[in-house]
């Protein structure tokens, strides 16, 4: 079942590795994720293109931004989840295109934002941009994932 702010504790440098690690970023059943530098906006029939100024993304009205996260994340094969909206990021128009993150997946999370609203949307460096939840498996993975 999904994991408490105390089962991750428990599982860090085990079957959970979160870096950097923030222990205010750590709720309840959560881990909240932020914004990396790193983001490329998918314009409809045309190139990838990067909106970044300094420490600033900006995804513009009707846009989707895929944003890499500032945390890079480790799981064993024990271990899974699937990442969430932030209501302060809904309260701006954004919208979180939902996954799942795979057992002993290994990298940053690429975490997909579509701007719903009619104005630009600024996303700052480490702003936190989505959540994740972690469960655990009750048999062991094969490994085989493709996310």
């Amino acid at each position: 079942g999904a994991l408490s702010d105390n089962d991750i504790k428990k599982l860090l440098g085990k079957q959970i590795y979160i870096y950097p690690f923030k222990e205010e970023n750590l709720k309840g059943g959560s881990y909240n994720l932020t914004a990396s530098r790193c983001a490329i906006i998918k314009e409809q029939n045309e190139k990838e293109q990067l909106i970044i100024y300094g420490d600033e993304i900006i995804i513009p009205a009707g846009k989707t931004g895929i944003i890499e996260t500032n945390e890079c994340i480790l799981v064993s094969r024990w271990i899974t989840g699937t990442y969430h909206s932030k209501v302060s990021m809904v309260n701006k128009g954004i919208g979180h295109i939902g996954t799942t993150l795979d057992p002993d997946f290994f990298g940053v999370s690429a975490i997909a934002l579509h701007n719903m609203s009619n104005h630009d949307v600024t996303i700052k460096y480490k702003d936190t941009i989505a959540t994740i939840m972690f469960d655990t498996l009750r048999s062991l993975s094969s490994g085989n994932n493709d996310n």
